[in-house]
């Protein structure tokens, strides 16, 4: 069913790649950096490719206190920071949402820094009906819309609305990628919060790595 899968560098995308091992026809694996940079990656790939059905998949923050660490979201919607929302390719929505252990959410916003604060994670969840918040997602889909090509949403929540993480603002570079120094002194600041954060990682790859797995027996892929 899908020909790509978008994922950020890193821990998810190693997640995605572990998923994918011994499949034969796996989607091919796009990685993308932290945040809009995302959208110049996916421009370069696909105008160099013919894709035509793409998942945007990863890890997210939670901005709904029902929701769970874990749990594997499907989004019909992202949103920016703005308010402008895009909508996600309704088949392959669907068939997404049809896969076992998955749970469908109405909206994604996507953000322009990391949320750490627990109680700004439940406002910005009241504030723009979303249950869960990322980097890239909302760029993702504009580069793709943009181009025509068919895209849906999976992310893995890997930390929850009622904790707080470790502030990572100053750790992401200006290209979209970590510095570890950085990321190290923002954990050791905050133990309580990073032990949470770290849990929540944990729990988080495996499931996108089965998530990824899903994905590549979903169906035949276009061509």
């Amino acid at each position: 069913m899908f020909d790509a899968i978008v994922v950020p560098r890193g821990m998810e995308y190693s997640a995605v790649e572990r998923g994918l091992r011994g499949i034969a026809g796996a989607p091919k694996l796009i990685g993308v950096p932290i945040g809009t940079h995302a959208a110049d990656t996916v421009r370069d790939a696909v105008a160099r490719t013919a894709y035509q059905r793409v998942a945007i998949v990863g890890v997210c923050g939670l901005l709904d206190p029902h929701a769970y660490v874990g749990e594997t979201l499907v989004f019909d919607e992202s949103v920016d920071r703005l308010g402008d929302s895009i909508r996600c390719d309704e088949t392959l929505t669907a068939a997404l949402s049809a896969l076992s252990g998955v749970t469908r959410s109405r909206r994604l916003l996507s953000w322009t820094e990391v949320v750490s604060r627990a109680a700004d994670k439940r406002e910005l969840g009241a504030l723009y009906f979303a249950t869960a918040v990322d980097m890239e997602s909302h760029a993702t889909l504009a580069a793709l819309s943009e181009r025509g090509i068919a895209a849906a949403i999976a992310r893995v929540a890997s930390d929850d609305a009622r904790s707080d993480i470790p502030d990572l603002r100053g750790a992401i570079r200006a290209d979209g990628t970590l510095e570890p120094y950085r990321v190290a002194g923002a954990m050791l600041l905050r133990p309580l919060a990073a032990g949470a954060l770290i849990r929540g990682s944990l729990a988080a790859m495996p499931k996108l790595s089965q998530l990824a797995a899903k994905l590549a027996r979903a169906g035949p892929r276009s061509g």
